[in-house]
């Protein structure tokens, strides 16, 4: 078994990794539905939802309905529906109260398996109980979404028809994998008298039928299906108080789904069953216990932060719902207005003006800058935002563990000094005020290894091309210490970010350091080298400090300490006609590169030795 906290890195590592395409919106679909079908042009009251009753209906018979208002919370029964709402050339009709309505195809293979064949179904859709095209009702409903979804009898996780290449019997065997590994804990069950997995059901009894289920298992998660990148999702997931899945003719309680994924880390039995399937390897596994998992790492002890970070790869078709989707899990674990300056899901905000309140709400909820840290130079997508305001539209090619690796290094450095963290904002929240101390500027950078070239071979040429670059400088400016100790420990433990997963740097992972060096030797130290360097730029100031930063880090950008900040940041000085200043501290104006790790300076020495006055950094 893994420890906890490796396990917790592991899966959030694997978590942010996955992401499907973004979804096409459904404007186009949605205004021709207006020509058939016309919702009332005066919003929702804003105690009321809309339902969809479905008639009942076989076969091909054309899916029926009509909508009706009720209040939330006067015992009305009735079912949410999560899926994606997918990317359909055609699209299919359906009638409510008479009048036809464009739906996707998604949406209407889902309604076709879920209606009755002799009474009704009483459903909350959101495509078709929300008019989509007004913007006042799509705020006021949105903001009950947490509501809808907790007092709903039970959601139906639609995860679409099966596909033409996985047949009825390998799903089903995935199905079956899935029953087994999610009952392993009830041992009576899934053992024998001598402790060993009982025998397996017909859907997974040979070689060829394992192989097939697992295929169907791989198809039905990440990999396969685009339900599992969509951000509204999570809430669908978490919300509700009972779950079924459903895919295809086949349904499996979600809970089950939930037990399978925590059993396949912690339960023997579970590992005993996975001997007698073989074919279930951890590949396909693993995109079947991150997303699922991660819904649980969420509900068990994340901050605001981590859930807002760990969903960031979900896609939504209005990139305002990155963050909106998220507010009634937030609410639900931190109470009211866990997000101050988003008060609630508004659709007449710029998503400009929405991203900027979010980092600023979350540097204000964490009270530091840690908000900032494991973004490794990621350059933004969302065109106009400030340098210091988090995008969470991701851009397509980054490394996928370019966050959790670097933010639990966080909390073993003090380079600010347990100073508090002071901020303002100026024009119209475009320029971030931070208090500060500047340190050096950046004179050489090393060539940056990329995860392409993630081997030893080419580790171990970077570590050489690096500390050849650092003698030929030392050699030149000083005569034997620098920044407090030999320029040779400050390299190890500098390319090492000072630290493992485990905590800061001792002896023994200098040994485990030369070990790998001299002879391609492995040990626990060598993941924790591979994360620090990795998409890192190596670096070295004016001064003699070195530092290991942000990939688009370059000449002439500079190491500073903010308040705030448990670790440094590098800065990049702007050209502004006429700095301004306030009162008797400095200004610079700058943008932000990233967070470092800067030997010499990682536990407040900076603020120790410094006899000048702080500065402030205007980020912009």
């Amino acid at each position: 078994m893994i420890s906890s906290f490796s396990e917790l890195l592991w899966i959030n590592a694997l978590v942010t990794c996955h992401e499907s395409q973004r979804l096409s919106t459904m404007s186009t679909e949605i205004s021709e539905c207006e020509q058939l079908y016309s919702y009332s042009k005066v919003p929702l009251a804003s105690n009321s939802v809309r339902l969809l009753d479905v008639y009942p209906g076989t076969d091909d018979d054309e899916i029926e309905g009509e909508f009706r208002e009720t209040t939330l919370g006067c015992g009305e029964v009735y079912e949410t529906l999560s899926y994606v709402w997918g990317q359909d050339a055609r699209g299919h009709h359906i009638k409510i109260s008479g009048k036809r309505i464009r739906v996707t195809d998604n949406l209407h293979a889902a309604l076709r398996r879920l209606r009755r064949s002799s009474k009704r179904r009483t459903l909350w859709v959101d495509a078709l109980c929300i008019n989509q095209h007004n913007d006042m009702e799509k705020t006021g409903q949105v903001n009950k979404m947490h509501d809808i979804y907790q007092q709903c009898s039970r959601c139906l996780i639609w995860l679409g028809e099966l596909p033409e290449d996985i047949s009825h019997a390998d799903a089903t065997g995935a199905f079956d994998f899935i029953k087994l590994i999610g009952e392993a804990e009830t041992e009576t069950r899934s053992l024998d008298g001598d402790g060993q997995a009982i025998g397996l059901p017909a859907s997974l009894s040979s070689g060829d039928a394992q192989a097939r289920a697992a295929k169907a298992l791989d198809r039905m998660m990440v990999r396969g299906n685009p339900y599992w990148g969509r951000i509204w999702t999570v809430q669908e997931a978490i919300l509700p108080n009972d779950a079924l899945v459903i895919w295809g003719t086949l349904s499996i309680p979600w809970s089950v789904i939930n037990n399978a994924a925590d059993n396949l880390l912690y339960s023997e039995a579970a590992g005993k069953i996975l001997s007698k399937t073989p074919h279930f390897v951890w590949d396909i596994l693993n995109e079947f216990t991150c997303p699922v998992r991660g819904l649980g790492l969420t509900t068990s002890g994340d901050s605001i932060l981590d859930v807002v970070r760990r969903w960031r790869c979900r896609e939504a078709t209005d990139p305002r719902d990155k963050v909106y989707a998220l507010v009634g899990i937030l609410e639900d674990l931190f109470g009211s207005n866990p997000l101050p300056r988003v008060p609630s899901c508004d659709y007449t905000l710029s998503l400009n003006t929405l991203y900027k309140r979010t980092t600023l709400d979350l540097l204000a909820v964490e009270g530091s800058l840690i908000p900032f840290v494991g973004w490794r130079g990621e350059r933004h997508e969302t065109k106009g935002l400030p340098s210091w305001t988090i995008d969470w539209i991701r851009p397509q090619h980054v490394p996928c563990r370019s966050y959790w690796e670097n933010r639990h290094r966080y909390g073993y450095f003090n380079a600010d000094g347990n100073t508090d963290l002071s901020m303002e904002t100026y024009n119209d929240d475009n320029i971030l005020s931070l208090k500060g101390l500047f340190i050096d500027k950046v004179v050489m950078i090393g060539d940056v290894l990329t995860r392409e070239h993630e081997n030893d071979e080419d580790m171990i040429r970077a570590l050489e091309q690096w500390e050849g670059a650092l003698a030929g400088f030392i050699s030149s400016k000083f005569e034997k210490d620098y920044a407090g100790s030999t320029w040779k420990k400050s390299f190890w433990r500098t390319v090492l970010s000072g630290s493992t997963s485990d905590g800061r740097l001792g002896d023994s992972d200098k040994a485990s350091f030369d070990q790998f060096r001299e002879s391609r030797t492995w040990s626990d130290m060598v993941p924790s080298l591979f994360d620090s360097v990795l998409d890192q730029a190596f670096f070295i100031t004016t001064q003699g400090y070195i530092g290991m930063g942000p990939p688009t880090t370059k000449a002439g950008d500079e190491v500073w300490v903010l308040f705030g900040g448990r670790v440094p940041f590098v800065l990049r000085p702007i050209e502004t006609n006429g700095a301004a200043t306030h009162g008797r501290v400095r200004e610079k104006h700058c943008s932000l590169v990233g967070d470092a790790y800067v030997n010499g300076i990682m536990d407040g020495e900076a603020l120790a030795n410094d006899k000048g006055k702080p500065q402030v950094a205007l980020l912009h």
